[in-house]
């Protein structure tokens, strides 16, 4: 299994910090992201082995999700 990139985790956090910092409210509906074991949870019996880079991006956030009503 590959490891999360770095350098592309260190960029997300980064724009994590701009998002933040610009009261964007996306950076406050952010949604925790996966670890290692839910990535290959849903990728092995797939037979798919995610690039370094995508396991940062999934792990950094799996999307958001915005208060209903």
């Amino acid at each position: 299994m590959a490891k999360a990139d770095p350098d592309t985790t260190r960029r997300l956090h980064e724009l994590g910090g701009h998002l933040r910092r610009l009261g964007l409210p996306i950076a406050e509906h952010l949604r925790p992201g996966l670890s290692d074991e839910e990535m290959d949870a849903i990728t092995h019996p797939l037979g798919i082995d995610l690039p370094p880079q995508l396991r940062a991006l999934w792990a950094w956030h799996d999307g958001a999700e915005y208060p209903t009503g």
